[in-house]
């Protein structure tokens, strides 16, 4: 990547705030969500898409701009029309190298206020914008800055593996982290070891680390370093690597990595290593009998409850029945008796027509 597109980039994520483009207030609008719909595609707009394709092909800084402009308060179309056009061009640019577009034309999009508002899904006295042309624009340079991010990582890994992990702690820009971690996919064996010790000696103290120590562990399969970061690490990098540990791992390896997550002080990974490991791990005995006993645990054995309760096994059944009429610990007789509530409830909603 040239200097070029460096300079873009870090123009378009350090300079937004002293490029601010002076934009006519308009009038928010209601719509219903069909209704907004359907009025998107009422009009004919591709002569106008077409243009704008043109233009960006062109590199035309200046006829994007007044073109999109000029839609924007096009009085003949309804606002949900003009505003689908534009939300469309900006989900383009995803495939653009960040050269290709103006700092002007990204940052009037950057800083565009959406009139199409539709009720939110989940609360309807809420309302949000039907085209987020904003933040399509922030997810753009986003991903521009991902992608540079990347190709530098890859460069570094070449010269110097272990320098990375020094170069994520320093970097702060969150989709710039993720591109090093993207970059671990051009490391070789010894590289992504390299990088993983590395990771690993300073995680104490940087527990953000765990994003990239566990990609390079999952790409290497290094089940001993995941297990380690089951057993040590915190933070929400650790859902994702539990998830994804329980798609790549088999029952034994994914069993390891549930008793080192039992493990750890805090309370929270254990919990996500049951709700993340147990749906792999159906069928298990030896996890099953796990957690059956981990429902005596005050701390996770609602979360253990709940795994129980997902699983179809007729002999995890069987045991929850004997807990629950039994007179021994009243935790584990308690969450026993919750386990079974939940499956009855969820395998009657799912015999319902």
């Amino acid at each position: 990547m040239n200097l070029h597109i460096t300079c873009t980039i870090l123009a378009l994520s350090l300079l937004w705030p002293g490029l601010a483009v002076s934009q006519k207030a308009r009038d928010p609008e209601s719509w219903g969500k069909d209704e907004a719909w359907r009025a998107s595609t009422s009009v004919n707009t591709e002569k106008q898409q077409d243009q704008l394709y043109r233009l960006l092909e062109a590199g035309d800084d200046n006829g994007s701009l007044n073109l999109i402009r000029e839609i924007e308060h096009r009085g003949d179309w309804p606002a949900p029309a003009r505003e689908r056009v534009i939300f469309e061009y900006v989900s383009s640019l995803r495939l653009e190298t960040p050269q290709a577009v103006g700092i002007e034309v990204i940052e009037y999009l950057r800083s565009y206020q959406s009139t199409v508002f539709i009720p939110h899904e989940d609360h309807a006295t809420s309302s949000v914008p039907m085209f987020n042309i904003k933040g399509a624009a922030a997810g753009v340079v986003n991903a521009w800055s991902r992608q540079e991010s990347a190709f530098l990582g890859a460069a570094q890994i070449s010269a110097n593996p272990e320098a990375l992990v020094q170069t994520y702690l320093a970097e702060q820009n969150l989709p710039r982290r993720q591109g090093l971690v993207d970059s671990l996919s051009t490391a070789t064996a010894a590289q992504l070891k390299a990088i993983s010790i590395s990771a690993m000696n300073a995680i104490s103290e940087n527990p953000e680390l765990v994003a990239l120590a566990g990609q390079a562990a999952l790409l290497s399969s290094n089940l001993d370093t995941l297990e380690q970061l089951a057993e040590r690490a915190r933070g929400p990098h650790m859902n994702s690597l539990l998830r994804r540990s329980a798609e790549q791992f088999d029952a034994a390896q994914n069993t390891r990595l549930l008793r080192a997550a039992l493990r750890n002080p805090s309370h929270e990974i254990g919990a996500l290593a049951i709700a993340q490991l147990s749906p792999a791990l159906t069928g298990h005995a030896p996890t099953e009998e796990l957690l059956l006993r981990t429902l005596s645990d005050s701390n996770l054995g609602a979360s253990a409850a709940l795994a129980l309760a997902m699983n179809p096994s007729p002999r995890v059944l069987q045991s929850l029945e004997r807990m629950a009429d039994s007179k021994g610990n009243e935790v584990s007789v308690s969450r026993a008796r919750l386990a079974l509530q939940i499956h009855a409830s969820r395998f009657r909603s799912k015999a319902q027509p």
